[in-house]
């Protein structure tokens, strides 16, 4: 759901955003409808950047719009309203799943930056090089070009990594890989 950065910031992919957009659209206007103006202000307030079409979203944000909808999903279910009150809780659990994998990503980079070797790399990069070619041709020849030029890359990658290449080049195919500009 999310690609890491270096700036504690995750990116929402667009079949993700577009949901979280609903369901925010839905609960707020659940929440006038039953009364509570004030909650519904906070979080159009809340999500006031995200509506506007920014994907990329602060950690801390995400946790502050989760904690949003908590309380919208508690507001509304005080009311009959069972769509109401699962709008707020759809939100709500679309934006647990995104700190979910972002917290994910952190683990596995702390962990990978000190036991990711090259013939860990060898394979990864391997099997990223495999599920890009069983991609279908895409339809679009621009963006076709662009899947064969990042193949053409991984299979490049895949060559220099390889244990063979490794040790014509004087590198041990166990020795780890310097993790460069990863900050959790």
């Amino acid at each position: 759901m999310t690609k890491l950065t270096e700036t504690a910031r995750t990116t929402l992919r667009p079949a993700d955003a577009g949901r979280l957009a609903d369901a925010v659209r839905a609960t707020i206007q659940a929440l006038i409808r039953h009364g509570h103006d004030e909650h519904a202000a906070r979080v159009q307030l809340s999500m006031s950047e995200f509506l506007r079409g920014s994907a990329v979203v602060h950690i801390e944000t995400l946790r502050h719009w989760e904690d949003v909808f908590e309380m919208a999903g508690d507001l509304l279910a005080a009311h009959d309203d069972d769509l109401a009150h699962c709008t707020a809780y759809q939100a709500e659990y679309l934006i647990h799943c995104e700190i979910q994998a972002y917290e994910r990503d952190v683990r596995y980079l702390q962990v990978s930056a000190t036991a990711m070797t090259y013939d860990n790399l060898s394979a990864r990069l391997d099997d990223a090089y495999e599920i890009l070619v069983a991609v279908p041709t895409a339809a679009n020849p621009v963006l076709e070009a662009r899947i064969q030029h990042v193949a053409e890359l991984l299979s490049e990658l895949t060559y220099d990594t390889d244990p063979e290449h490794l040790a014509e080049a004087g590198i041990a195919p166990d020795t780890r890989v310097a993790a460069l500009g990863v900050e959790a």
